[in-house]
């Protein structure tokens, strides 16, 4: 089993894919960085962790937001929790590989046990987020245990993460904006191959299928990355197909994009053109590589 971006960063020459691909132009934003994180994430150069936490702050944002309107949210964090317990409770289960730090097992036992509580919270659409907000962040640390089979203990206190709080109000108002006439928002929706591919992707709002990247130079993801979001489209494509997927807009996956929480933008691409076989076709093309990369 191997994620979807991992085997996307093995495959050398990715431009072999654009074949299976329809064309595509997404617009390049100009936009200048206007909701920059607090000067401590390039201290520390914590930039993937707070990507990672910030694709949960958006999420539990959006179930807030528009409470009635979340069809789905079932988060990486639950399945790395429920990893986590079963690894704490047998470390020498020759089938657990999760790695977990050289500290006291009541430390893991007791860190466990909260985040047991930090996912209800996360999941209550009642909770506001912002008092959350730590706990979010504890809560997005369990990600590593899944993409990486390693738990990362919280790195950052509570007072450098409440200096975020300015960065998620003013994205909770640009995203109650954007979103205000959605219908339907599936959040972390999975979208893998059975026994080959792992994905999950970020955001299924309606029709639109978003990936959320907390960069300062979008560009260079929206030139370069793309692969992964046709990737999620084609497994997609297969569930539909098998009748697999919890999702329930099967008809109608016809858009694709980019949600930039720094710049404040979304960027989009329309994929109509982009008929079944060839979204078929692109996905029997990624588990070929998956076999060699795997």
């Amino acid at each position: 089993m191997i994620s979807l971006t991992r085997l996307l960063k093995r495959i050398p020459d990715k431009s072999t894919l654009s074949e299976y691909l329809p064309l595509h132009k997404f617009p390049i934003i100009s936009h200048p960085l206007l909701n920059p994180y607090p000067e401590w994430i390039n201290q520390f150069k914590a930039w993937g962790m707070f990507g990672t936490f910030s694709d949960y702050v958006i999420r539990k944002i959006l179930l807030n937001l528009f409470p009635t309107r979340v069809k789905d949210l079932k988060t990486i964090a639950e399945e790395a929790y429920y990893s986590l317990v079963t690894t704490i409770g047998d470390r020498d289960y020759p089938f657990l590989d999760t790695i977990l730090p050289d500290i006291p097992e009541e430390d893991l036992l007791k860190y466990a046990e909260e985040m047991e509580k930090c996912l209800d919270n996360f999941y209550d659409r009642e909770v506001y987020w912002k008092p959350e907000l730590y706990g979010i962040y504890r809560m997005s640390c369990l990600d590593k245990i899944e993409r990486n089979n390693e738990l990362v203990m919280p790195q950052f206190s509570e007072s450098q993460i409440n200096e975020c709080i300015p960065f998620f109000e003013y994205l909770e108002q640009w995203l109650e904006y954007k979103f205000k006439d959605s219908n339907n928002l599936y959040l972390n929706p999975i979208l893998g191959h059975t026994s080959t591919i792992a994905a999950d992707a970020d955001l299924l709002i309606d029709s639109t299928l978003y990936e959320i990247k907390t960069v300062k130079y979008p560009s260079w993801y929206i030139e370069n990355e793309y692969h992964q979001l046709f990737g999620y489209v084609s497994l997609f494509e297969n569930q539909k197909e098998n009748n697999t997927s919890s999702l329930r807009r099967w008809e109608d996956l016809d858009t694709i994009g980019y949600i930039f929480p720094l710049h404040l933008q979304l960027v989009t691409v329309d994929i109509s053109s982009w008929k079944k076989k060839e979204r078929l076709e692109f996905l029997s093309v990624l588990l070929d590589y998956a076999h060699i990369y795997g």
